[in-house]
């Protein structure tokens, strides 16, 4: 899940909600069964940060940028969620990623924005160690599984002679 397949599900989805859910999908990591249980009561928009139950009933946090907050705060403000943030569970959520996949071409599932993350993250020089915290993984060896896609090219790119 490249950035700019991100922005062009981010420009189809039909509601705010909806948006919301690609950009924190996109920017934090978060696993389905996460997102689905996230309570309002869990966001700060202001730390941005959203405490998350994870595998095994381990808390952690999901962290993401301004645009998400953005779009998450106007969520909060059109449809005034009470307890659960997106009232949606895992075949919602299912659903929803199909039908924007089919308007606009972008073969998507939850799985496939957890594996952007780590990518792109690694692409922008961040060390392992770093995207397990972040993607509350525990092994090392699942982050460099999830970010096979980052190439020698990408690593080229970020070289510094040393001389």
């Amino acid at each position: 899940m490249t950035p700019e397949a991100v922005k062009s599900l981010i420009s189809a989805a039909a509601t705010t909600r909806d948006k919301a859910i690609i950009s924190l999908l996109a920017d934090s990591g978060v696993r389905r069964g996460e997102l689905t249980s996230i309570q309002v009561a869990d966001l700060d928009v202001e730390l941005r940060r959203i405490k998350a139950q994870g595998k095994g009933g381990k808390e952690g946090y999901l962290v993401f940028g301004a645009a998400t907050g953005e779009l998450l705060t106007r969520h909060l403000q059109e449809s005034r969620p009470y307890e659960s943030l997106f009232s949606l569970n895992f075949h919602g959520l299912k659903s929803m990623l199909r039908r924007l996949g089919e308007r606009t071409g972008i073969k998507c599932n939850a799985h496939s924005f957890r594996r952007g993350f780590a990518t792109e993250l690694r692409r922008k020089g961040l060390s392992e160690l770093d995207i397990s915290e972040l993607g509350r993984w525990s092994s090392l060896v699942m982050v460099k599984r999830y970010s096979r896609a980052y190439t020698f090219d990408y690593a080229a790119e970020r070289y510094k002679p040393i001389v």
